[in-house]
């Protein structure tokens, strides 16, 4: 941000200083007289031209700004398809045995349920707000043409998943503590669906994923699984313990502090010797927009200046302009001409300005912002390393 802020002052610094030294150095007493700069351009219109930029670019920030804050109160108080509230999520030593960790989260998972403020745990590979464990080549199905091999988000977790988050079931239902084949059965989201092709009915088809064959038991509703800025994508979710390697805890209402002092009390009864981190969901959400609100920052911090700058300009071409009328003025009100004309008739022209600076930035500011996101997504696709893009986990 010093940077951009540097850069801007010395630029601002170095026209400041090289637009008077031209004029200056180019000095012709019969220019003055008939109002032409060094440009042969008008005086009039240039300072007009001036005011109208410095507007255009005041109103292009503060748009931007208003498009930012209406987008980041979007997010804020959009429905992610789930229930993050009260919840958060911590990870087992990834030093330990898998056998062991899955031992000890079922024993962390008891232990937890056990306290009254703690209302529920569930396991997942990956915390829910970010997911970003995919793969491809991994899934096969009826009707799936050979070549056709789709990027896959997987999400293993248990059949608490269900009542924890509370996600929207479509078709069919949740995987059942009671049945252990659901232990090789998998649900999918409506995009997987969609974009997998899977014709109807749905619910029992075969589905074979990561080498493991089952059934489809359950469609649910798309949710974020990851950032608002990408859209949601297929996902399979599946229930194999052994890829557990966080746990996901709610915590009853006005119950945080008794509910944190029992998870780190239980951490260190088994891993006294190992820190616990955990992070709440809804601070891991917001943390995914923490560049946004920087930007919206940044774009107000400018829009501040632009309009000060702006007011300046605008403030010294009033003066400027009622100094050069001053006859005008006198004769208009010797004339009977009342005060509240004069002023109509000196401000007509710079509101003129600023409704003409107005209706060039407004759609600038759209596009730009329309622009930006659209080329932000477009760089970062095509930069991607393709090492990562085909890797499969």
């Amino acid at each position: 941000m010093w940077q951009i802020i540097s850069v801007t002052l010395l630029v601002a610094l170095l026209l400041n200083s090289i637009y008077p030294a031209i004029l200056l150095s180019s000095f012709e007493p019969l220019n003055v007289f008939r109002g032409i700069t060094v440009l042969a351009i008008k005086d009039t219109y240039l300072r007009k031209g001036l005011v109208v930029l410095q507007f255009t670019i005041s109103v292009i920030l503060i748009a931007s700004t208003f498009i930012i804050y209406r987008q980041m109160v979007f997010i804020q108080q959009s429905d992610p398809g789930y229930n993050r509230s009260q919840v958060l999520s911590f990870a087992l030593p990834f030093s330990m045995r898998r056998e062991k960790r899955v031992d000890l989260m079922e024993t962390f998972k008891q232990e937890l349920l056990a306290q009254s403020s703690i209302e529920s745990v569930i396991a997942v590979n990956q915390p829910l707000v970010n997911l970003g464990s995919m793969c491809t080549e991994c899934a096969d199905w009826e009707g799936r043409n050979p070549t056709f091999n789709p990027q896959l988000a997987q999400l293993s977790t248990d059949d608490d998943f269900f009542k924890t988050m509370q996600p929207q079931m479509l078709e069919g239902r949740w995987f059942q503590k009671d049945r252990t084949t659901d232990k090789h059965n998998f649900i999918l989201n409506e995009t997987a669906i969609k974009e997998l092709n899977i014709k109807k009915p749905i619910i029992g088809q075969p589905f074979i994923f990561k080498g493991d064959t089952g059934q489809i038991v359950g469609v649910v509703k798309d949710f974020n699984y990851k950032s608002l800025h990408e859209k949601i994508g297929p996902l399979v979710i599946f229930n194999n313990n052994l890829w557990h390697s966080y746990l996901m805890v709610r915590i009853a209402p006005k119950n945080t502090a008794a509910g944190l002092a029992a998870i780190e009390n239980i951490w260190k009864k088994h891993l006294e010797d190992t820190p616990i981190e955990y992070h709440f969901l809804d601070d891991s959400f917001n943390e995914l927009y923490k560049a946004d609100q920087q930007t919206a920052n940044l774009i107000l911090g400018f829009a501040v200046i632009a309009v000060f700058i702006s007011a300046l300009g605008l403030f010294g071409l009033a003066m400027f302009t009622a100094e050069r009328r001053t006859k005008e003025i006198g004769i208009r009100k010797v004339s009977g001409a009342s005060i509240s004309s004069i002023i109509t008739l000196l401000s007509t022209e710079f509101v003129r300005l600023v409704i003409i600076a107005s209706i060039l930035a407004f759609p600038i500011a759209w596009w730009a912002i329309a622009l930006l996101t659209v080329s932000f997504q477009a760089i970062r696709a095509a930069v991607a390393n393709p090492v990562e893009s085909l890797r499969s986990e």
